[in-house]
């Protein structure tokens, strides 16, 4: 399983999907405020906080 996260970690963009600006993942902080979106098909989606939709900013963190 570890190899499986790992490509897809290496998958993941590495700037806002919507305005293009950089994500720090050095900054753990920045974790709890950017929104990541897998999707079955493939494509990983990452968003920043001044992009993210109001009714998602409103939801839990928490992964079910």
């Amino acid at each position: 399983m570890t190899a499986h996260l790992e490509k897809a970690a290496s998958k993941m963009p590495k700037q806002c999907d919507e305005c293009e600006k950089a994500f720090d993942k050095e900054d753990v902080k920045s974790f709890s405020h950017w929104r990541i979106a897998v999707y079955d098909d493939g494509p990983v989606h990452l968003v920043c906080p001044d992009c993210v939709p109001d009714d998602v900013k409103n939801k839990s963190n928490k992964v079910t």
